[in-house]
């Protein structure tokens, strides 16, 4: 029986004058609103199905005396109230008279019930004389804890002594919990509650029916006992969809499932026991405007009634039943969270914390405070649940407050969405001074820096929906960059952090989605999404201009960027001054600076002495040969420096660059005695990733040179160096570019190689030079002299066969060859072609490629733009390979093996190379050219129900084309595609973006194109799948492997309209080989977006593979089985079951012909 006795029911006999007995059956539930609890407050009817007042005209106290005894209150005296401004405001009742003798307000003289009007001032209100009141406290809510009853005026703790389940269900009843299951009778030794005892108390004794605790037996004892705690049962509520944790829509859990509340009739005192019950304050904001969506689940709540005292909706009125909620949205609430704030930190997001009680701020304990009380504070602070770890620290790790302590020994789940909800002792309480206040750290782990060349700068890449998405760099600044770099710096060091922005991908461009553009901060922020940015919506760049960060702290690194370190232990090199932290770091070895560091203890927090202080040796170590070269040069030996470093290539940024580096850099790479020439160029779309170099120049590998990782001072330039000395090689008067005689500049000016017998190494470093690596050449006499003038010429040339460059070889020169001079072919062959369009194929093709042999194909077509196909490529081993270069020193298109993909390549020339081992051959390439046209930048994907197109941004770059991605589109302007990669993606369904849907006799054809804009001028590319409208239906069952399967049909067209599923149940459940029971049956449905069509199987045959052959049966036509052991049966228009009898589980093909119609 609640509180409201609304399921009241008054069986009283009583005998009359006449002596004749009767019994009355009382309909009107009654309750009192707004007072300290249900003995007092607004007297309320319920009628109709709603709440109602009474007015006060003629009310009086023996009208009080039978409200209070339908409520079960006799012992006390009741009296007449001031009425208090609660309720719903409609008046039921007026000028209600009672003698004081009936049981029912009902059978009194009134008006009658119905609409009436009087002043919010002339409500009848009273009390019904047991002022008995009754608390829990001490549990991480307001359903559980230590038992306290106020009598009189004092609270006395109820002893265990004597204490039942019929009393606790009263003291649960009383506060407002549901009576649908038992309360818990909690042990302290078993849970977080401490052992209470106490001197005196009260014995509590209750039979289990009563609706307030005042209507139980009471017995005050002095003697010693423990105090009873209880465990009340709740209704499961949650709020979804806010920003923050204390908003959002209402969701209830009841009969097995979520779902929300009808917002009809809901009111501000319903929503404070939402808020109650969620250890949230009282509700600030009720929202029945969709504010927070819509909900999934079902509306399974309508027309709750509450007074606003209950601890637990199931104390107040609800109906469970749901009639009508189509017009209504369902109930949302915003409730009033403990003030909270983190101080002395490095940002919001740590410190120590604070909290606002009783108008002021205070701290917290840190007794009990761990983890899990930190995970409450980040979620308060507006942290997402799976984007942050939480972090406690104590001790006042972030110094000590001269304010008050108002909560200590918090217990907390790490589920709990307010602190408030944690505690285990009152307001205020503490055991604790200021040198023990709790601190938290929330790290966001939704931001992370990619690509750079320590731990601490990257590109910034941010989480957000479970993926990980670049960020443009749209007003990119330091100040953002700072933010970042606070926000991934351990205290105290962030307070020193500086963070530069960088911008165009200076780290290397991402490679998934980037829908994140326009990031702005305040430093207010908890984590960057709490910042302003631009999410999804119009793509606004590519990957190109992915934004990137360094962090550097404010003191100088000691420069071995490449080093070994020996770590020495116990003051070997004497012990220090000053304090000894003991930090133990947990290095990676990739930090830029051992203070970004992760460190096991708190920085700045634990000593040790400094006879355990710690030395480090520190030793340069070479870079080496393989991690370091000249790229993208006119010519060997000059480019820009690209170093590797932690497993990646980049740049050096160029601000610090002098002289005496360039030396060093030539003198590893085997220049010597060379003119170097440096020069500072863009860094265009490259990473950088050192920033600085200080060379002696006596250094034989730049690793023995001092460097820094930092690159605060970069800008967008980078080094460039030529260690060739200005010496260059051509091969002349040959049939091609890649043969001819050896002509060498030195000097200025043009000698020739004189006709000697030189090695092989030689003749490779030649071709080497001539950007032909790793070729087998081989020297070619003429037959008579050669009447070719020249300055000098070589007639010594020594070379390892490791070179890149003949700079880098040992060379005599002499007057005069005599006419006699060296030719060279770098290539076993070497093909030219100039035409506009034309095709390109290995050697025997379609026959197999000849091994061992190494082809050059030159494609100079005239001036313009071309691209480059591929029909038919087949390699029969990794040794064997294509490359595709623009020229023989320019960027290299692609270099493919076995099982490569190959895109559509784009240049104004191709030099494509051609080579292959000695092993196994196959069948080779087939390439095709032409001019470039704007569809060859689309590539197209007919899925079953949507569009698959995508914009290869790398061909619109090549094609230098300046389009802005936002003014690119579908028929309709608002389909706009998504950047993942170098693709910008139009995954839309056919039957948006105002495509146009052609039905023919065999084909469904769908039709749209894609807009943009480049340099004013609009392009369209048009796009068009079409679709078979009858379609085969295929479903092979492999049992023994032996299954010899078409590999293209082996699982049915890509394209199908149809899906195929085999049971071996009638109910469609089992599928596991062994649940067989005699029968095939498969489920054939109508594939997504098509469910407005009727499937019907023309004819269908089902082959079973048994002993090596093959049985054919036809057992379907026209949608009906031909033979008795096979039925067929429709679960709705688009799915058909087909049932096979078959006697063994054996390896079977089932293929119908199938259609359907609109």
């Amino acid at each position: 029986m609640s509180r409201f006795q609304k399921a009241l029911l008054l069986i009283v006999d009583f005998q009359s004058d006449i002596h004749n007995q009767f019994t009355f059956v009382s309909a009107i539930p009654v309750r009192l609103l707004g007072g300290r609890g249900p003995f007092e407050g607004t007297v309320e009817l319920y009628h109709l199905g709603k709440w109602g007042e009474v007015c006060d005209t003629n009310f009086d106290v023996k009208d009080a005396e039978v409200i209070c005894r339908m409520l079960g209150y006799t012992a006390g005296i009741p009296r007449l109230l001031n009425s208090t401004d609660s309720g719903t405001g409609l008046v039921w009742m007026d000028n209600l008279l009672c003698n004081g003798g009936e049981i029912d307000v009902a059978l009194c003289k009134s008006d009658g019930f119905g609409s009436k009007t009087c002043s919010r001032n002339r409500k009848a209100a009273i009390y019904c004389g047991q002022d008995i009141q009754v608390r829990i406290h001490g549990g991480k809510g307001s359903y559980e804890g230590n038992i306290d009853i106020f009598q009189g005026n004092k609270w006395y703790p109820v002893c265990q002594e004597g204490f039942s389940m019929s009393a606790a269900k009263v003291v649960c009843r009383t506060l407002g919990f549901p009576d649908s299951n038992d309360p818990d009778l909690v042990n302290s030794s078993n849970s977080y509650f401490v052992d209470s005892f106490t001197d005196s108390g009260q014995l509590l004794s209750c039979s289990g029916s009563e609706g307030d605790i005042g209507l139980c037996h009471l017995k005050e004892t002095t003697s010693r006992c423990s105090q009873q705690i209880i465990r009340c049962p709740r209704i499961a509520v949650r709020l979804v969809n806010g920003k923050q944790p204390n908003e959002g829509l209402v969701e209830i859990y009841h009969n097995g499932q979520w779902g929300t509340i009808c917002g009809g009739g809901f009111q501000k005192y319903d929503a404070h026991v939402i808020c109650r019950m969620l250890g949230l304050h009282t509700e600030e904001q009720v929202f029945l405007n969709e504010e927070f969506g819509t909900s999934n689940g079902p509306v399974i709540l309508q027309n709750i009634s509450c007074t606003g005292n209950e601890n637990d909706i199931s104390g107040c009125l609800l109906n469970w039943k749901v009639n009508n909620c189509s017009n209504q949205s369902a109930v949302g609430v915003r409730c009033v969270p403990t003030p909270i704030r983190l101080a002395g930190g490095g940002g919001p997001w740590e410190g120590r914390i604070e909290v606002f009680h009783n108008s002021q701020w205070g701290t917290v304990c840190d007794t009990g405070f761990g983890n899990e009380a930190a995970r409450v504070v980040c979620r308060m602070l507006g942290f997402l649940d799976g984007t942050t770890d939480a972090f406690a620290h104590s001790t006042s790790f972030y110094g000590q407050s001269r304010m008050p302590i108002l909560l200590d020994q918090i217990s907390c789940t790490g589920t709990e969405l307010d602190i408030n909800g944690c505690r285990t002792k009152e307001w205020g309480y503490h055991s604790c001074d200021n040198n023990h206040e709790a601190g938290a750290l929330c790290r966001a782990t939704n931001v992370r820096l990619s690509g750079g060349s320590h731990t601490m700068e990257g590109r910034v890449e941010i989480k957000i929906d479970g993926t990980w998405s670049t960020l443009c760099d749209e007003e990119w600044n330091d100040n953002e960059a700072n933010i970042i770099c606070k926000m991934l710096t351990a205290y105290p060091l962030n307070r020193f952090v500086h963070g530069k922005a960088f911008t165009n991908s200076y780290f290397g461009e991402g490679s998934g989605t980037a829908m994140l553009s326009n990031l702005k901060c305040n430093g207010t922020e908890v984590d960057l999404l709490h910042c302003s940015m631009k999410r999804g919506g119009r793509p606004h760049c590519d990957h190109s201009h992915d934004a990137g960060v360094s962090c550097s702290l404010l003191c100088n690194s000691l420069g071995y960027w490449m080093n070994t370190a020996i770590l020495y232990r116990n003051a070997w090199f004497g012990q220090g001054h000053g304090v000894s932290f003991d930090l133990q770091t947990e290095c990676s070895g990739k930090e830029s600076q051992i203070f970004f560091c992760p460190l096991k203890n708190t920085f700045g927090n634990q000593n040790c002495q400094h006879t355990e202080d710690v030395g480090v040796q520190c030793a340069a170590t070479p870079l080496g040969l393989n991690k370091i070269r000249l790229a993208l040069g006119q010519s060997k030996g000059n480019g820009r420096l690209e170093i590797k470093y932690n497993g990646k290539w980049g740049t050096v940024c160029s601000e610090q660059w002098t002289s005496q580096n360039s030396k060093a850099v030539c003198r590893m790479l085997g220049y010597q005695n060379r003119t170097i020439e440096t020069h500072s160029i863009q860094r265009n779309d490259t990473a950088v990733v050192l920033g600085s170099l200080d060379c002696l120049e006596i250094e034989n590998d730049i690793g023995f040179c001092k460097g820094d990782l930092d690159k605060s001072q970069c800008s967008d330039d980078i080094v460039n160096i030529d260690c060739s000395g200005g010496i260059e090689v051509r091969l002349s008067g040959g049939s091609s570019p890649a043969d001819g005689r050896v002509d060498i500049k030195e000097n200025g000016q043009w000698g020739s190689l004189c006709d000697k017998n030189f090695g092989l190494a030689e003749l490779q470093v030649i071709c080497n030079t001539l950007g032909y690596r790793d070729t087998l050449p081989y020297l070619y006499h003429l037959p008579s002299l050669e009447m070719h003038r020249s300055a000098f010429g070589v007639d010594q040339l020594t070379c390892s066969g490791l070179e890149d460059h003949i700079a880098q070889c040992q060379m005599l020169t002499t007057a005069s060859c005599h006419h006699r001079y060296a030719h060279l072919k770098c290539f076993d062959s070497v093909q030219q072609f100039y035409s506009a369009t034309g095709t390109v194929m290995s050697d025997n093709y379609p026959g197999h490629y000849n091994p061992n042999t190494d082809y050059l194909y030159i494609i100079q077509p005239p001036p313009g733009l071309y691209k480059l196909s591929v029909d038919v490529f087949k390699m029969a081993d990794i040794g064997d390979f294509l490359q595709i270069k623009e020229s023989p020193f320019g960027k290299e298109l692609g270099k493919y093996s076995v099982s490569s993909y190959i895109p559509v390549a784009l240049s104004s020339q191709f030099w494509i190379r051609f080579k292959t081992d000695d092993q196994r051959s196959a069948r080779g390439f087939k390439l095709h050219w032409s001019p470039f046209d704007f569809k060859d930048l689309l590539s197209l994907n007919c899925e079953v129900n949507r569009w698959g197109a995508a914009i290869n941004i790398t061909l619109l770059k090549m094609a230098n084309l300046q389009v802005n991605y936002t003014d690119v589109y579908m028929m309709d302007p608002d389909c706009y595609g998504q950047i993942v990669g170098d693709k910008l993606l139009f995954n839309k369904p056919y039957s948006e973006c105002g495509s146009t849907k052609n039905i023919s006799h065999f084909y469904i054809t769908y039709q749209n194109n894609i807009t943009f804009i480049s340099e004013g001028v609009t392009h369209e590319i048009p796009l068009e799948c079409q679709l078979f409208k009858d379609d085969r239906i295929l479903h092979y069952h492999q049992i023994d492997g032996n299954l010899e399967l078409d590999d293209v049909n082996a699982y049915g067209s890509g394209k199908s309209l149809f899906h195929v599923d085999l049971y071996y149940d009638s109910e469609l459940t089992q599928t596991d080989d062994k649940q067989f029971s005699g029968k095939f049956v498969y489920r054939i449905a109508v594939n997504e977006d098509h469910h407005d069509h009727y499937l019907s199987l023309t004819q269908c045959f089902l082959t079973m593979k048994k002993h090596g052959l093959d049985r054919t049966l036809l057992i379907v036509k026209n949608s009906s089985p031909l033979l008795e052991n096979v039925l067929v049966r429709y679960l709705a228009n688009d799915i058909i079951v087909l049932e096979v009898q078959v006697s063994d589980n054996i390896s079977s093909n089932l293929e119908c012909e199938a259609a359907w119609k609109l």
